[in-house]
Formats: structure tokens, C-alpha cells, sequence
């Protein structure tokens, strides 16, 4: 199989991880990032298309609610592996690559506030601290204060603040 459709890569990158470890599944996860964004893009593009062509409102409506429901599908699968790649670096210790990953993930999907918390993460362990500290803020002031989220960012402040 040549060129298996997206969402074949990304269930391969899956059963790897299921099977081997997350590790295994980097090369299929990254295979699917490739394709997930070049899928992101088009959608933008047809998005874009559809505002400048569309002549009757009805078409334009219907058209459009049609494409902005691939762009958030595409959008929330593309965070959803870049979430995974971000892991499987971090967790190897390769903490630089796996901050691009979750940077590119929030600027896909701002409303993601939990990313800050990895994202801050990521900042401490590269010995950024205001970096770090920024990120946590961010979560504190805008996530839900409820739940192991909070707990979380608190704990995560807390260390940073210590040097741990």
C-alpha cells in the first residue's frame, strides 16, 4: 500500500503505540502530519474560495457551513497528532521539538487551554522559567478553575518558582 488514505496512517500510528510504545508510532505520526497539514490548508483555501465565489446566499450558507465542518475536523485531528508527537519527544527528553509541536497545536486551536500547562512544561524544562511562568499564568487566569487542571498548574507554578 503506497499511499494509504489519512486516517489509515494515523490508526497505524495508533496500533503501534497500543502494541510497542508510543515511540514506535512516531514515523506514522508524522507521516499523518505531513498530509494533515497540507489538509488544513486546502480547507482554508476552499473556505477562502467559497467567500469570493459564492453568488445566492442560500449556496453560500450551505456551502460554507459544509467546508467549515472539514476545517475543524481537519484542524482537531492535526492537534490531536501533533499532541502525540509532542509527547513522544518530551517524554525521550527531547523537549525543544516537543514545544514546536504543541506551539503549532495551540496556534491551530486556541481554545485548547490545557496546551499552556505542556506548553509551560516544555519552557521549564528547557531552563526558561519566565517562559514557563507566562504559559501557567496564561492557564491560571483563562482555563476553568476546577479540577485536576488547577491542581496542575498550581503545583507546576509552584516548582518553577523553586527551581525544581
Amino acid at each position: 500500500m503506497k499511499n494509504p488514505a489519512p486516517d489509515a496512517i494515523a490508526n497505524l500510528g495508533d496500533l503501534e503505540s497500543v502494541l510497542n510504545g508510543p515511540p514506535s508510532a512516531e514515523p506514522h505520526y508524522l507521516e499523518y502530519l505531513k498530509l494533515a497539514r497540507r489538509s488544513v490548508e486546502e480547507w482554508k483555501a476552499r473556505r477562502n474560495e467559497t467567500i469570493e465565489k459564492s453568488s445566492d446566499r442560500r449556496t453560500f450558507e450551505a456551502t460554507m457551513a459544509a467546508v467549515e465542518r472539514k476545517l475543524a475536523s481537519a484542524t482537531d485531528k492535526t492537534v490531536e497528532v501533533l499532541i502525540q508527537l509532542a509527547l513522544i519527544n518530551f517524554n525521550r527528553g527531547d523537549f525543544r521539538p516537543a514545544l514546536d509541536f504543541l506551539v503549532e497545536a495551540r496556534k491551530l486551536d486556541p481554545k485548547r487551554q490545557e496546551l499552556h500547562l505542556n506548553i509551560a512544561e516544555c519552557w521549564a524544562r528547557l531552563g526558561n522559567k519566565q517562559e514557563a511562568l507566562k504559559h501557567v499564568d496564561e492557564y491560571i487566569l483563562t482555563a476553568p478553575q476546577d479540577g485536576d487542571g488547577t491542581r496542575r498548574a498550581y503545583k507546576l507554578r509552584t516548582d518553577i518558582l523553586r527551581g525544581a
